[in-house]
């Protein structure tokens, strides 16, 4: 990473470079879990989730509404 190199040796630029690193860092460890495919076992099959909502409704359309929803079990049938 020759912008952290860089960023080294001037003092002020120190903070960018560890937010660069940090940012880098995060997007790697959320991509091994999202930029991963889905299981084929799982494309076009039923799924049965127990869970709780997690969060009141935060987004409302025409479709319905957006919540967040703490999966406790999930179960495939088949």
């Amino acid at each position: 990473m020759p912008v952290v190199a860089v960023a080294w040796r001037w003092p002020l630029l120190r903070p960018f470079a560890y937010a660069l690193v940090d940012f880098l860092w995060a997007w790697i460890q959320v991509c091994q879990v999202l930029c991963g495919p889905f299981s084929e076992t799982l494309v076009r099959r039923d799924l049965e989730l127990t869970g709780r909502i997690a969060g009141l409704p935060g987004e409302m359309g025409d479709g319905g509404a957006r919540f967040l929803f703490q999966v406790e079990h999930a179960r495939a049938d088949g």
